[in-house]
């Protein structure tokens, strides 16, 4: 049976990156073994996270993008967290994203305001 999950296209030039979020949690990762994502392009697709979650009307999910040269492009967005669970950080990320949604959540109820650190290593 063909794994309904996986990513399937035709591939761009560049490196392939990820960025999947959680609420609003968020990390970039190379799916490639070239060490870590530059930081000026980590925080370029930082800051098209909120377009990602308008359009694709996601509170969670991960991208797959390609970065040659300093140019992005976008392959293909998903639901679920298949790719990005291969990630080591990845049960940081999901545990900082769900307490914050909960805590938020949480906070719209009760009409207080509560907060989380999400930089925090747990």
């Amino acid at each position: 049976m063909p794994d309904l999950q996986a990513f399937v296209v035709e591939r761009p030039e560049g490196i392939p990156v990820l960025l999947y979020f959680i609420g609003e949690v968020a990390r970039v990762i190379s799916l490639e073994n070239v060490g870590e994502v530059d930081n000026d392009i980590a925080a370029r697709l930082m800051q098209l996270l909120p377009q990602i979650k308008e359009v694709f009307k996601a509170c969670m999910g991960e991208t797959l993008l390609f970065i040659d040269h300093g140019k992005i492009t976008f392959a293909a967005f998903s639901h679920y967290l298949k790719t990005a669970q291969s990630d080591a950080r990845f049960k940081v990320v999901m545990n900082e994203g769900v307490q914050q949604r909960a805590y938020a959540r949480c906070a719209n109820k009760n009409g207080q305001s509560v907060g989380i650190d999400a930089s925090r290593e747990q």
